[in-house]
């Protein structure tokens, strides 16, 4: 009998390719254990523009039968007017034999406005009302501002049948949340993204370039809750300029599909380096970070390819989220705008460009730190899934 097992929380329609990658990361993780084990799995992702072309391209990717990978609407629970299509969720969320929720990594908090935080807490609600056992897997949690946000999502939290972190402050946020449920500490599920070997591009450096971070504000829908110390795109101009001084051959590239205009302009300004075209898989996106001599970025899953392939790599970072992921695999390596200014910042780029080869000892450490720890992970993880999937199912 196949196990059905949703999805939430985990997106493929979308030119993040960081939430993508999540999604790829978790079906191959779980993939790789039920081929083990000999479970047989049916995947149904509940996205809110579901695409099929989409799904293809990821049974593709992985080596999975496409039959084996669905796609459904997910409801916007939120609006009560749409009770049709709440009923339509609400009924392939019951032929689950269980949920995993990702809320993209990092959307579990109300940072990001209260509309989207009660949205996606009542995903998690509804499933665990429906007597679906929900895991809340590897992902950020909170910070929660309001007390209401605290109260609901402390409820979502305490119903799930399990709960893991990504980085242990997010378990020590929980834990002074005095949450209820034991929390397990995993780490990025990105670590396990699968990608194709290619060669080296000689004296190679790859600077991805953040919409959500360019002053003209590139992310359309976002509101920026977080405060810099440092002028990004002045700071990228120099980096920039630091590297080609150093005779580097400078690829500009998004991970975001807002990030692509920011790249642009960067490309204008200095014409001698290469764009690097929209990646369409986050697997593509890994496979072309790993042929390089060196990255730099302000997107965490960009990053976080470089890291899990073993390229030495210089996060730039904006928010908490960084330094968790990044202590948890032992690695010290980032610079935090939050706390540098742009004469600081810079500083700590030239002394890190002048020390390329120490940080590539340390990325492969660190790499080993990482895999061990999601190897780990996936195990516990996926014991669980189906242990309670199966006891569901019975």
């Amino acid at each position: 009998m196949k196990r059905r097992i949703g999805l939430y929380g985990c997106m493929v329609n979308n030119d993040n390719m960081g939430c993508c990658a999540l999604t790829y990361s978790l079906i191959n993780t779980i993939e790789k254990w039920s081929k083990e084990n000999k479970e047989d799995v049916v995947y149904v992702i509940f996205e809110r523009n579901p695409d099929a072309e989409k799904v293809a391209e990821l049974a593709k990717a992985l080596g999975i039968d496409k039959e084996r990978v669905v796609s459904e609407l997910s409801a916007r629970f939120i609006r009560l007017n749409e009770w049709k299509v709440n009923k339509k969720c609400k009924k392939k969320i019951a032929e689950c034999d269980i949920v995993i929720d990702l809320t993209q990594g990092d959307s579990f908090t109300d940072i990001y406005g209260m509309s989207r935080f009660i949205s996606y807490s009542l995903d998690k609600l509804t499933v665990e009302k429906l007597g679906v056992p929900l895991i809340l897997g590897p992902q950020t949690y909170g910070p929660f501002r309001h007390s209401f946000a605290k109260s609901i999502a402390k409820k979502a939290i305490n119903n799930a049948c399990f709960v893991m972190s990504r980085d242990v402050l997010s378990k020590s946020y929980l834990d002074d949340l005095k949450v209820k449920k034991e929390v397990v500490v995993g780490t990025d599920l990105a670590i396990g993204l699968p990608y194709n070997k290619c060669d080296k591009k000689k004296n190679s450096v790859g600077i991805n370039i953040s919409g959500l971070l360019w002053p003209d504000k590139i992310e359309v829908g976002t509101d920026r809750k977080f405060t810099l110390k440092c002028d990004y795109k002045e700071f990228m101009v120099n980096t920039t300029k630091l590297f080609l001084k150093k005779g580097y051959d400078v690829f500009f590239i998004s991970h975001v599909g807002a990030d692509y205009p920011a790249c642009s302009e960067m490309k204008k300004l200095f014409p001698e380096t290469t764009l690097v075209d929209q990646f369409v898989t986050p697997v593509e996106a890994k496979t072309f970070i790993s042929g390089l001599n060196l990255f730099i970025g302000a997107r965490m899953h960009a990053t976080i390819a470089a890291l899990s392939s073993g390229v030495p790599v210089i996060p730039v970072a904006y928010s908490r989220k960084f330094k968790g992921l990044f202590e948890n695999c032992q690695y010290d390596i980032g610079i935090d705008l939050t706390e540098l200014d742009d004469a600081e910042c810079m500083e700590k780029m030239v002394f890190y460009s002048d020390h390329v080869n120490d940080i590539q000892e340390k990325v492969l450490k660190s790499r080993e730190v990482a895999i061990k720890k999601h190897e780990e992970m996936s195990k516990c993880l996926c014991g669980k899934i189906f242990m309670e999937g199966i006891s569901n199912n019975e």
